[in-house]
C-alpha cells in the first residue's frame, strides 16, 4: 500500500511541476499589448492565452496550494517590463497585467 501511496504523491507532483512549467512559459511569451490590437485574430487569441494562464493560475494556488506572493515575485522577476507606459507604482502594462492576475489571491498590504 504504501508503495502505491508513493507512487500517487510522485505523480501529483510531477503534474503540479508540469503546471508550473507550462504556467511560467504562457507568462514568459503571453502578449501582453493585444488589448490593444485592431486585428481580431490577435485580440482573440491574446484573450484566451490570458484566460488558460489566469486558469493555471487559479489551480496553482488553489489547488496546489503555491503562496501567491512568491509566485508572483517569480512571475515579476521573470518578466522583464516592455512598456515605457509606467504607472505611479512604477509598473508598466506588462507588469499591471501581471498584478491584475494576482489581484483575487493577494489580500494584505502587499504592493500591487
Amino acid at each position: 500500500m504504501n508503495k502505491n501511496n508513493d507512487a500517487f504523491i510522485d505523480d501529483a507532483y510531477n503534474e503540479e511541476s508540469k503546471l508550473h512549467i507550462e504556467f511560467m512559459s504562457e507568462v514568459k511569451t503571453h502578449d501582453y499589448s493585444y488589448m490593444m490590437s485592431d486585428d481580431d485574430r490577435v485580440y482573440s487569441r491574446g484573450r484566451n492565452n490570458e484566460k488558460q494562464i489566469q486558469e493555471k493560475l487559479h489551480a496553482l494556488i488553489g489547488i496546489c496550494k503555491y503562496d501567491g506572493h512568491d509566485l508572483l515575485d517569480e512571475v515579476i522577476s521573470l518578466v522583464p517590463q516592455q512598456y515605457n507606459d509606467v504607472d505611479k507604482n512604477g509598473n508598466d502594462l506588462t507588469h499591471r497585467v501581471i498584478r491584475g492576475w494576482f489581484e483575487p489571491y493577494v489580500f494584505d498590504n502587499y504592493k500591487l
